[in-house]
């Protein structure tokens, strides 16, 4: 019985990882990737196997990634980090090469038994924090109903917009109509 709630406990343990909806990889001591979630593959490119193994710097850009050994080197001897329990932004890789922002927040885990720490990692690109954080300054500017191109992750042909009273409206250019779901901002 012991033995099947673990296995049950790690299934569940599993899919709340692989049912994130941002990016979280977590890597030992090393750099080496322990885990990674199914929304790398989204939003970095990479499966979530095809990074297990790998070192984390297939991530980073320069200069970063030349050194990103030489800050986990660095902890091991004195336990002193900037990047531990803080959000960061950082430009980062995808699988194909291309560059995009992201604040990145790390957070150690000390496994029972093991005798090196985890480092869980979550990112969000910073785009869409910035977008969000931008409309709550400044909602003067979006009740002038300013069409803005996919700004709430609309379809090509459909666009959002804040109406007078800053409630979220959809678009429908194509059939020229407004969609009736009101999005909160």
């Amino acid at each position: 019985e012991s033995a099947e709630r673990l296995a049950r406990s790690e299934v569940r343990q599993r899919s709340l990882l692989y049912g994130m909806l941002d990016p979280v990889v977590t890597i030992d001591a090393r750099g080496i990737v322990v885990e990674a979630s199914a929304a790398m593959e989204a939003v970095f490119g990479w499966r979530p196997e095809e990074l297990l193994g790998r070192n984390i710097k297939v991530l980073m850009v320069e200069p970063y990634a030349a050194e990103h050994d030489g800050y986990l080197e660095h902890y091991r001897r004195t336990g002193h980090t900037g990047i531990l329990g803080r959000t960061r932004q950082f430009d980062v890789c995808r699988k194909d090469g291309s560059v995009f922002r992201c604040e990145l927040s790390v957070s150690r885990v000390d496994v029972p038994g093991e005798p090196d720490p985890l480092f869980a990692g979550t990112t969000h690109q910073a785009e869409q924090h910035a977008l969000r954080a931008e409309r709550r300054r400044e909602p003067a500017d979006f009740r002038r109903v300013a069409v803005r191109d996919g700004a709430l992750g609309a379809g090509e042909d459909e666009h959002d917009r804040l109406d007078a009273r800053g409630r979220g409206e959809r678009i429908d250019l194509a059939a020229g109509d407004l969609l009736h779901a009101h999005l909160r901002v």
